[in-house]
């Protein structure tokens, strides 16, 4: 997995081409943001596609303030683009099994 990650943030292309298709699908509405209940649908989906614990609901909010740099309610490509690059990077670095949960 981590291989798989490195080469991606090595390509920023690939990983262009790899984080609009994720922000996509996770844009079920197909409105080009990602509201609190989609943010909510695709972290879990991450986290059963990696194998991590599910994180409850007020980790997800954490988690979507940290990513939602406008403080708009809602994140956009760019801010997506943002989270998944350093979600990557920090897989790389610590490994999938040394992340902090």
């Amino acid at each position: 997995m981590e291989q798989v990650l490195q080469r991606l943030l090595l390509n920023e292309e690939k990983f262009d081409g790899f984080a609009k298709l994720f922000f996509r699908d996770a844009d079920v509405d197909n409105n080009h943001v990602i509201d609190p209940n989609e943010f909510r649908q695709m972290i879990f989906a991450l986290c059963d596609e990696l194998g991590l614990p599910m994180p409850n609901d007020e980790e997800i909010k954490q988690l979507r303030d940290k990513v939602d740099l406008n403080h708009s309610g809602k994140i956009d490509y760019n801010e997506f683009k943002i989270f998944l690059k350093n979600l990557f990077k920090e897989i790389v670095e610590k490994g999938i099994n040394n992340l902090n949960h």
